[in-house]
């Protein structure tokens, strides 16, 4: 997971984020929890970090490993393994919608 977080700084255009500012914390919980932080301002390249910014997350995803294995391979998500999402659902919304953009779907 760490290296497909990382490529999100290179995959999303900073043109595409322009209006937006928000930090959604990805979180995959096994096989050890990890955590990253991309943070997205406003026509700025995105940010990716494993520290947590001064400012909290806006939203924050949790999914085991499983279900990131599973969006990776553009699947549905198994039953009981659907990532859950708190807080800004419209900034994960937007997140989602750029990492597809930039794999052509």
């Amino acid at each position: 997971p760490d290296l497909v977080f990382r490529l999100f700084a290179y995959a999303i255009q900073p043109a595409w984020t322009a209006g937006y500012a928000f930090t959604v914390a990805q979180e995959v919980t096994d096989p050890q929890p990890a955590r990253w932080f991309v943070t997205v301002a406003d026509g700025a390249a995105v940010a990716v970090a494993r520290r947590a910014p001064q400012r909290p997350a806006d939203a924050t995803v949790v999914m085991t490993r499983a279900a990131f294995d599973r969006l990776l391979r553009d699947e549905p998500a198994a039953a009981g393994e659907r990532p859950v999402v708190r807080g800004d659902r419209a900034a994960v919304a937007a997140l989602k919608a750029w990492t597809d953009r930039a794999q052509g779907r």
